[in-house]
């Protein structure tokens, strides 16, 4: 199951107010044989059968479906570009 690192939760509660049903919606953008690109964006609401993730804050991960399967083993973390843009990445669980 995908585990959510504070620093993403944090991210994501401030992206979302904290609201009771927003969250972060992870999603498949295009699939190879090689793998996944993956898109995250904020939403109010989750998918009809997204897996959903809550972080010890409370932020919450919706994962559709077939996303789930590339991220059984993966953290989600957050880091900032030059600008302070939030930019979500993964890595592998230590």
């Amino acid at each position: 199951m995908l585990e959510i690192s504070s620093a993403a939760a944090s991210a994501i509660d401030d992206l979302t107010g904290a609201g009771e049903r927003a969250g972060l919606r992870i999603q498949i953008t295009a699939e190879t044989d090689a793998g996944a690109a993956l898109s995250a964006a904020v939403t109010e609401q989750s998918g009809p059968d997204d897996q959903l993730i809550r972080a010890s804050t409370g932020a919450k991960v919706f994962i559709e479906p077939a996303a789930a399967l590339y991220l059984t083993d993966k953290v989600l973390d957050v880091r900032k570009d030059v600008d302070g843009k939030v930019q979500f990445t993964f890595h592998g669980k230590v």
